[in-house]
């Protein structure tokens, strides 16, 4: 039989144990809430400062019509910002994490001590004006458009050469070339697209083009408009034009072409059946609905998505194959949202900007090995925001860990993506004609 004495003793320990174990549950509730959730292997740093570019500007760089690719230079790539400890996640997502399953927050947990990489820069081409895109092809050349001249090729150790102009882009301060893509079997057809704003004798209309090109990658040829969006009246008063002039255009996973029209800041454009403007598209190589689009009654069958404000850009996350949409908002905050993979397959916000108008430009997955704990991450640009950041997005939609990897360099950013070599982004607004830049880890 046990003694009151005895008894006293083992609740008095048994006690002292689940407060032991309560203290350290909310020490890690108070890590966790300031971004600290796991032991950092490196000491934190100072602040990261920009580094200015001391590399000399040639004298074609200052060309406004002349792009060329430039010869190695002799000195080491500039340092782009020093190493400094990663920005922490916010409160409110510390909260989100803890209420999930302890698998995913021990994976969360790690991400949040990842390190800002110090980025190296190397010039690659100079004298641009106004870059809009540029995607890669797997033999390492570059494409990219110009807004006003039309579609570049870039071959390793070779000048740009233009290939592709719309006749139909009219110097106007609304049309141009917006984005360019590869179709998925790039090196058996050599099928480019490319989205644009035309303007010709009085009438506007948003295309799709899709070209094929020579062996050589110097003659585009088969031209064809697999994708024509009248550019209708205003559906706002005191609105003056509907407007396309921002979107993108991205091969899926399903090998579907995803095109993103931008509805020009009118508030009802993504809802209205009337236009395809504001909506987010899927169609095949050849312009037609893609299989199990689900428009509602009334809408155009090519509609996958509607009623997201301005989508810019789009991604695929690495490992559910979700849809990324980037928005860009003038008067409130830019965002990337996520399309859930369960319920009424809406979308959720992934990310969202501190300040308005940062402009977002573009979205590129972190693939290689390069990256280190960074891989499978999304670089982002700006182009107002004049800035580079790293995200982070897990499989449930969520930012766990995000960090400014460029940024006081005086110019802002368009379109990125990532080489074996490292990111390849465009400039925007810098004096004396945009580059494009490499980009690689230290």
């Amino acid at each position: 039989m046990s003694t009151p004495s005895s008894i006293f003793y083992r609740v008095a320990r048994e006690c002292s144990i689940h407060l032991a174990q309560l203290g350290l549950l909310y020490l890690f509730v108070a890590l966790t809430a300031c971004g600290g959730g796991g032991a950092p292997t490196e000491s934190a740093l100072p602040s990261a400062n920009a580094v200015t570019d001391q590399s000399q500007v040639n004298a074609a760089d200052l060309s406004p019509t002349n792009a060329q690719s430039l010869p190695s230079p002799t000195l080491p790539d500039t340092p782009m910002l020093a190493n400094a400890p990663s920005a922490p996640i916010s409160g409110q997502q510390s909260r989100e994490l803890l209420s999930l399953p302890s698998n995913v927050l021990a994976s969360a947990r790690k991400i949040a001590s990842l390190p800002t990489p110090t980025l190296l820069r190397r010039k690659v081409v100079g004298g641009l004006i106004e870059p809009t895109d540029l995607v890669t092809a797997s033999d390492g050349t570059l494409f990219f458009t110009e807004r006003g001249r039309g579609l570049f090729v870039l071959r390793p150790g070779a000048d740009a050469v233009s290939v592709f102009s719309e006749r139909e882009v009219a110097p106007t301060s609304r049309s141009g070339m917006f984005a360019v893509a590869l179709d998925p079997e790039f090196t058996r057809n050599r099928f480019v697209y490319v989205l644009a704003r035309t303007s010709w004798r009085g009438a506007e209309v948003g295309r799709v083009i899709r070209v094929a090109l020579d062996a050589t990658y110097t003659r585009a040829t088969n031209r064809i408009d697999i994708l024509k969006v009248p550019i209708s009246a205003a559906l706002d008063p005191g609105q003056q034009r509907l407007s396309v002039s921002k979107g993108d255009l991205r091969f899926g996973p399903d090998g579907y072409l995803y095109v993103s029209l931008g509805d020009d800041s009118q508030s009802t454009a993504s809802q209205a059946t009337q236009t395809l403007a504001g909506k987010l598209l899927r169609i095949d190589r050849d312009g037609k609905p893609a299989a199990n689009n689900k428009a509602p009654p009334g809408f155009d069958k090519r509609i996958y998505s509607l009623g997201i404000r301005s989508p810019s850009t789009i991604a695929f996350h690495p490992e559910t194959e979700a849809l990324l949409i980037g928005q860009r908002r003038q008067a409130a905050l830019d965002e990337i949202v996520a399309k859930q993979l369960k319920g009424a397959g809406g979308f959720v916000t992934a990310w969202r900007s501190n300040r308005e108008a940062d402009g977002l430009s573009a979205i590129e997955l972190l693939r290689g090995p390069m990256w280190g704990a960074w891989r499978n991450a999304f670089a982002v640009t700006f182009d107002q925001g004049q800035r580079i950041d790293f995200v982070k997005i897990n499989s449930l939609g969520r930012t766990v860990h995000t960090a400014t990897v460029v940024e006081k360099l005086g110019v802002g950013f368009n379109g990125i993506v990532e080489r074996p070599d490292g990111l390849y982004v465009m400039t925007r607004g810098r004096v004396g004609g945009d580059e494009i830049w490499r980009l690689s880890p230290l």
